[in-house]
């Protein structure tokens, strides 16, 4: 988590969290008014949603500050879970876990497929950084070419939440066989 003076930001796993965490870092990281939870793995509060830090810090208060959180397209979450395992204490059902970060609302969503642009418009930042180029260079489709027409559907189904968030974000939903990069 990030707290700003008019902003909380949410690091929820496996969107870019720690790509985002760098930029946001290097922009703000001497200034005091920013406080950054370390984003090692030993540091169990960088994934805190706002009822986790609430329990942890009852003095927490949003007073008036947006939520931002990171937001990836469903089949890549999946996919990147499956490489690296969901810290504990989160669970793994991707609606589950998209209900626990965005409760009771997320003001402001970054795309990890458009981490710069999505940083330089939510924070007013510039929007070059070749340091997270990387998340935005390979398409979300490569992940959905990695599930059948079948098991996306499915996917999707089991997780209302996440699909509905992702094509009021997105425009769409990815299908098996999608090859262009999505706007």
């Amino acid at each position: 988590m990030i707290e700003g003076p008019d902003f909380v930001w949410l690091h929820m796993p496996r969107c870019a969290g720690a790509a985002a965490d760098r930029r946001l870092r290097a922009r703000w990281g001497a200034d005091t008014r920013y406080l950054f939870d370390r984003i090692d793995q030993g540091c169990p509060a960088r994934h805190d949603t706002l009822a986790d830090r609430h329990v942890r810090d009852p003095g927490f208060a949003l007073a008036g500050r947006r939520i931002v959180c990171n937001i990836r397209r469903l089949p890549s979450w999946v996919l990147a879970n499956r490489i690296a395992a969901v810290p504990a204490g989160v669970p793994g059902r991707p609606d589950d876990v998209l209900r626990r970060y965005a409760t009771p609302r997320v003001d402001a969503w970054i795309r990890v497929e458009h981490l710069s642009r999505d940083l330089a418009r939510v924070f007013d930042l510039p929007e070059s950084d070749p340091a997270i180029a990387r998340f935005e260079t390979a398409p979300a489709s490569a992940a959905a070419a990695l599930f059948t027409a079948e098991e996306l559907q499915a996917l999707y189904a089991a997780n209302p939440r996440w699909a509905g968030l992702e094509a009021s974000l997105y425009g769409s939903l990815l299908e098996a066989g999608d090859v262009q990069k999505v706007a």
